[in-house]
């Protein structure tokens, strides 16, 4: 089955001024297509945020999926991926998006 690389962005609040709170993370998932992907990497996420301590207090963000690509290196690891950019006031959803494009560019060759 095909390994995908999804990055996910999370938007939990937008203040008063404009400005949001959220984050943006990279699962890797095996799914029959790229829509699949998403979907499981949404799901994937969900679960993380519903456990993980670091969202106490966080209005439940809304998620989408940024970035489906093949992992076309069948042979290298890749670990499931946890983790997230976090954005606040003074930083954008695209600040994050633009490190987490980055820290897996490798992944794309």
């Amino acid at each position: 089955m095909p390994r995908f690389r999804v990055i996910v962005t999370g938007v939990s609040q937008v203040l008063g001024d404009g400005d949001a709170t959220g984050f943006a993370t990279t699962r890797f998932v095996r799914a029959v297509s790229p829509g699949a992907a998403g979907e499981a990497a949404l799901a994937g996420v969900a679960a993380d945020i519903a456990t993980d301590s670091q969202f106490e207090g966080w209005q439940s963000p809304t998620l989408a999926v940024d970035t489906v690509v093949l992992v076309r290196r069948p042979f290298k690891l890749s670990r499931p991926g946890k983790g997230f950019t976090f954005f606040q006031k003074g930083a954008t959803l695209e600040d994050a998006l633009r490190i987490e494009r980055k820290v897996g560019t490798g992944w794309f060759f």
